[in-house]
């Protein structure tokens, strides 16, 4: 499968949600931490402050995550990621 990267906006936008999958629950748990950290090194090739981020409607996501091959890639790691979870 080859990753087409995400812009800057896409990524963070992303890391958005992410971190309102994972924070369900009300706070970020270690491993979810380092599966952001991870994703961010590995994937998305960002450094940015997940705490500092505010949730993202899916309206929000939606507008601003709009090429449908980033769609598909942040569906796969909703999946993935929500086994950080438990």
């Amino acid at each position: 499968m080859r990753i087409v990267p995400p812009t800057e906006a896409e990524a963070r936008a992303g890391l958005r949600a992410l971190k309102v999958i994972l924070s369900s629950d009300g706070h970020l748990n270690p491993i979810e931490e380092r599966t952001l950290a991870a994703t961010q090194a590995h994937i998305l090739r960002t450094d940015i402050d997940v705490s500092t981020l505010p949730p993202i409607t899916p309206e929000q996501l939606s507008a601003e995550v709009a090429r449908p091959e980033i769609r598909e890639q942040l569906a796969g790691a909703f999946i993935i990621h929500s086994f950080a979870s438990g």
